[in-house]
């Protein structure tokens, strides 16, 4: 005998079903998020809930058990909509984004990331937004890739070694597009994101130290420099140069302190931020 085909009202009572169980759950996360809340305030981790580290973990272990047709892309945003619900339940969280002109691309980075609804502003100026995240009025702030040609470096508030600078957290978005590209900064120490990061490091050199002798240093003492961001000479004589290294680089990482000899002088971790996902890891690409 045939197997008999359910009825459209069948399946579409098998459908509200399954919604009732996954708003069963979303509701179960967000009573564990409290629980979470609460021990990360006993141990005095202070007001910030963001774990961008601990996120690409848990969307890593998604992907890599995800199967069907529903697409990937879908999956990640859902998940960064619940990541940003659940940290907005726990403390405070808003957004400053750089946005020099209407239509520049910066706010929809930023709500893809952080949520559609996370309390947003704009700002003209690249320092403002440094000091929004810097002074407590946001939580994570979202910025331009550095480039040589700006008229000004953002990243240079980033080089302080005092506690609750800010520091990169995420490149955005996370997932590739080929397209716009930006950096969120927020008040955090790095953590790894479990698979491939990416750390920023700014060196501090002397003005006639070539980029390539900076380059060497790194790579004897035991760094992959993957590119040369941005490089500024300061008025008082030193070089500043921003250059990213492949994988997670802790602030009392042991070669810091091998890679200041030489032409290197002062290293400093402005962040850590995981790879973005690419179309393999999206689409099963080649």
């Amino acid at each position: 005998m045939p197997e008999e085909t359910p009825s459209l009202d069948a399946l579409r009572a098998e459908i509200d079903r399954i919604d009732d169980e996954i708003h069963d759950l979303i509701v179960h996360r967000a009573t564990i998020a409290a629980k979470v809340r609460a021990a990360k305030t006993g141990g005095g981790g202070g007001d910030i809930f963001l774990r961008p580290g601990r996120e690409t973990i848990v969307l890593r272990r998604l992907l890599a058990r995800h199967a069907g047709a529903f697409p990937r892309r879908v999956l990640v945003r859902l998940w960064r909509e619940l990541f940003s619900a659940i940290v907005s339940m726990q403390g405070r969280f808003s957004l400053a984004v750089w946005m020099p002109e209407r239509g520049a691309g910066y706010i929809e980075l930023a709500r893809n990331q952080y949520g559609t609804f996370t309390p947003l502003s704009a700002h003209q100026s690249v320092g403002q937004v440094v000091r929004e995240v810097a002074e407590g009025r946001a939580t994570v702030g979202v910025l331009p890739l550095p480039r040589a040609e700006d008229a000004t470096a953002w990243w240079l508030h980033l080089t302080s070694d005092l506690p609750g600078t800010p520091r990169v957290v995420a490149r955005l978005p996370v997932v590739e597009t080929g397209g716009l590209e930006a950096l969120a900064i927020a008040c955090l120490d790095p953590e790894p994101s479990g698979g491939a990061d990416r750390a920023l490091l700014c060196i501090e050199s002397g003005p006639d130290a070539s980029r390539a002798a900076v380059l060497d240093g790194l790579r004897e003492a035991g760094f992959d420099p993957v590119g040369l961001m941005d490089v500024r000479t300061l008025e008082s004589g030193p070089r500043l140069s921003l250059v990213e290294v492949a994988g997670f680089v802790a602030p009392g990482d042991e070669r810091l302190a091998l890679a200041t000899s030489g032409p290197i002088s002062r290293l400093v971790v402005i962040g850590v931020h995981a790879e973005p996902f690419s179309a393999r890891d999206l689409d099963g690409a080649p």
